[in-house]
């Protein structure tokens, strides 16, 4: 019997679980706080190692990556296999709105359109307060639940919202049948708190066809249960064959650590000669500064005295030089390659913050063009990003990767 191994951490975990489903079979969805995840984790590993094909997104972070919505849209609208969805409920839960944006996806026309039908979906409760609706609906107004929720700021990025709007309208409530309704009940979500009530009455509190609410007891209970219902031929809302293959594939990962991770290798570039001082090698993060010193803060601060194009014809053919004349000096040349002059030449103590602050775009074009020298972690040819290993999409634009 298999439980939670508190020998490992989130980290060993999100190990064994990378590339651990087969996207060619039928699967089920999970639907998931990943402040949940010593829980959640465990439990999915429990289920792949009966068969059951899981599918579960670990690489999400929420309002900080846009590559989620469409992950999660493919996963449920775009692929056939998908026959199901397992629902980790908890308070952590209710206080995510991106959970609300995937509660809502299974209750839009779309789907109903693309699957024939609303998806099962299978609720399991991590806390006890949360296994009747009528628990729910006292424990999300408790002063101390109520407090916290309350303490949490929201912030929704414009893409989250248009999505979310799209889905609630699709879904025709009836007290939300218009634009200007749906935008008024969004743009009244301020903090955790106001996600929670609107998930509750959203999902929850009118759904006559609400199916029971399976409590967390122990990984191995709920693995078990789950596996029963979608394997049942008794179960006609949901069937999957149990696929001997995964059962394999995940009781080899079972109990295994993440490979310690290796030191950053420093990544150095040969600059050209220049003049009598030979080539030489720095490393990376010195000569980008130095590009941008001479590319940015050299010509924003070396000192160039404007002057006519009379004036100049009249030096440049004049024998005799006078002081004047050296006061309408030309700007230095500069070689771009040598990072030791820039360093003496440019005034490094002004304009550095916004030298700095173009330090990561410069890089991300550099990541673009030679990121498969330094990482082994496919690179995003569009942006520059370093996506984690196993990943189709860019975690930062969304684009496919080779």
């Amino acid at each position: 019997m298999m439980g939670a191994d508190q020998s490992l951490n989130e980290k060993d975990y999100k190990w064994q679980l990378r590339n651990g489903w087969i996207p060619d079979k039928d699967y089920v969805f999970v639907s998931y706080s990943s402040l949940d995840w010593d829980k959640v984790y465990p439990c999915v590993m429990a289920l792949r190692s009966k068969g059951i094909n899981v599918y579960i997104d670990i690489e999400f972070m929420e309002n900080q990556s846009s590559s989620w919505l469409k992950n999660f849209q493919d996963r449920l609208f775009r692929d056939s296999g998908c026959k199901g969805i397992i629902t980790f409920l908890s308070i952590n839960y209710m206080r995510s709105y991106a959970c609300l944006v995937e509660q809502m996806a299974n209750r839009t026309n779309r789907m109903r359109k693309h699957a024939g039908k609303l998806l099962p979906v299978f609720y399991v409760a991590l806390e006890p307060e949360l296994s009747t609706l009528q628990q729910m609906s006292t424990y999300i107004y408790q002063d101390e639940v109520r407090r916290e929720s309350t303490s949490e700021r929201v912030e929704i990025s414009p893409p989250e919202y248009t999505v979310l709007q799209k889905f609630i309208l699709d879904s025709c409530f009836h007290a939300f049948g218009d634009a200007d309704s749906v935008r008024e009940l969004l743009d009244d979500i301020h903090d955790k708190h106001d996600v929670v009530i609107n998930m509750y009455d959203l999902i929850f509190s009118n759904n006559k066809d609400m199916p029971n609410i399976q409590l967390f007891e122990s990984v191995e209970a709920c693995a078990e249960l789950l596996a029963d219902n979608f394997t049942n031929d008794k179960n006609n809302s949901i069937k999957l064959a149990a696929l001997d293959e995964l059962k394999q594939e995940t009781k080899q990962r079972l109990g295994k650590t993440a490979p310690a991770e290796q030191p950053a290798r420093d990544l150095y570039i040969r600059e050209a000669n220049v003049g009598e001082m030979p080539a030489k090698e720095v490393p990376l993060g010195e000569a980008l500064i130095g590009e941008l010193y001479t590319r940015e803060t050299f010509k924003a601060e070396a000192p160039v005295m404007e002057t006519s194009a009379s004036e100049t014809s009249t030096r440049e053919t004049s024998a005799v030089g006078t002081q004047a004349d050296e006061t309408h000096t030309q700007e230095p040349r500069m070689e771009e390659t040598h990072t030791q002059h820039v360093r003496e030449s440019a005034p490094q103590e002004k304009n550095v913050f916004s030298a700095y602050n173009k330090i990561n775009s410069l890089g991300k074009r550099f990541y673009a063009k030679y990121g498969s020298l330094v990482s082994s972690d496919p690179v995003c040819k569009q942006c520059g990003t370093i996506s984690k290993s196993g990943k189709k999409f860019c975690s930062n634009c969304g684009a496919k990767l080779n």
